[in-house]
């Protein structure tokens, strides 16, 4: 697992990597947990998952709490300015840096809308998923799985 993790839970509480590993958590069910904290027992459930997004929604003792996670290369890409998303919709989705194409999960000619995930790129040995800045059709796919890209590459055009 990666080794820095930060969960924001309802966009205004961090939780750090260190805090997390000292939780003791037991999975009952699927998506059920007992978990132990500062000698608290909280009964956890997972009630939505976005994957793609690394956004999940918790209810924790019957309250719920909408959690994101980053790693570092998230914390890395953000503090750069160099986010897949554009505050204006552009047509073309480019390599923020150098890395190699884990996985493409869509198709030329696929209608997409914003925020759906179009690949995952493996820098620096973690992992970040490419979204669609805007709705419209894939018209070309620059690369495909196991290729490496440099910094600036155009991965993905879509109008």
């Amino acid at each position: 697992m990666d080794a820095h993790l930060k969960l924001s839970v309802n966009d205004t509480y961090e939780i750090s990597s260190e805090t997390l590993s000292e939780i003791n958590a037991v999975k009952e069910a699927d998506d059920t947990f007992h978990v132990l904290q500062d000698h608290v027992s909280y009964h956890v459930s997972i009630i939505n998952k976005d994957f793609h997004h690394k956004k999940y929604t918790l209810s924790v003792n019957g309250n719920n709490y909408e959690v994101s996670i980053a790693n570092a290369l998230d914390e890395l890409i953000k503090s750069l300015g160099l986010t897949a998303k554009t505050s204006h919709k552009e047509n073309e989705v480019k390599a923020p840096m150098p890395g190699l194409i884990i996985n493409v999960e869509i198709k030329e000619g696929q209608k997409v809308k914003e925020g759906d995930a179009l690949l995952v790129l493996e820098a620096m040995k973690m992992e970040s998923t490419f979204t669609s800045p805007k709705e419209g059709t894939v018209r070309s796919i620059s690369v495909k799985k196991g290729d490496t890209v440099d910094k600036g590459q155009v991965l993905v055009r879509i109008e």
